[in-house]
């Protein structure tokens, strides 16, 4: 199968029995509990990218997915351009719609909100994908920084907050604050750099930029 690409917990493949699906791939031992009900997710809500089949075989789960055209962060890596005001409001509305549905009827945190894990057709609408490290709303903790996110989208409190590094229960607010920084870097190309020992002076420069 023709390779798509590739994350920490998983390979996506074009199908091969149409080249219009998609089929990710990952080890059980590595898949989180909500990627096996992706298909639900996805008939749920217009902007989680749309999952016809999930299916365990042995050691590996399958997803069986609708092909998009790239994702956000190979959009603007290769035009070299940010997104016009129209199309940034219309990522904040559908993808915070699919945050929402998210939070509030399933009570799932998707802990990966990131330009990678933004899909796009060729209409320019966006859908949220890559639950590998959702996490329950209602039950799961934190016991590490780096168990959710990317650094660059990565709300700072969760390097200060003692009470988050020695567990604490996750909050929503998490994802939209990653939504915000994805719509700084697909307006603007500003994202905060990867240097979080002076993180409150970097969190003031974000907003007068």
């Amino acid at each position: 199968m023709e390779l798509l690409g590739k994350g920490t917990y998983g390979k996506v493949y074009v199908s091969d029995d149409d080249p219009g699906k998609a089929v990710k791939i990952i080890k059980r031992d590595e898949a989180s509990k909500f990627e096996s009900e992706e298909y639900l997710l996805s008939i749920s809500n217009d902007h989680i990218a749309k999952v016809f089949q999930v299916e365990t075989r042995l050691n590996q789960i399958y997803i069986y997915m609708a092909r998009y055209d790239s994702d956000l962060q190979k959009l603007i890596s290769s035009t070299h351009s940010t997104l016009p005001l129209r199309d940034i409001m219309r990522l904040e509305y559908q993808i915070g719609s699919a945050l929402q549905y998210l939070h509030l009827n399933k009570r799932i945190l998707h802990a990966d909100v990131k330009p990678d894990n933004i899909l796009l057709d060729r209409k320019l609408n966006f859908f949220l994908c890559d639950f590998s490290l959702s996490m329950d709303l209602n039950q799961d903790i934190l016991t590490a920084t780096n168990q959710v996110y990317s650094a660059f989208y990565r709300p700072p409190i969760l390097y200060y907050n003692t009470q988050i590094k020695n567990g604490h229960k996750i909050r929503q607010e998490y994802d939209f604050y990653a939504l915000f920084m994805v719509l700084c870097f697909a307006y603007a190309h500003f994202i905060l750099v990867d240097d979080h020992s002076n993180v409150e002076d970097k969190v003031q420069e974000s907003f007068f930029c």
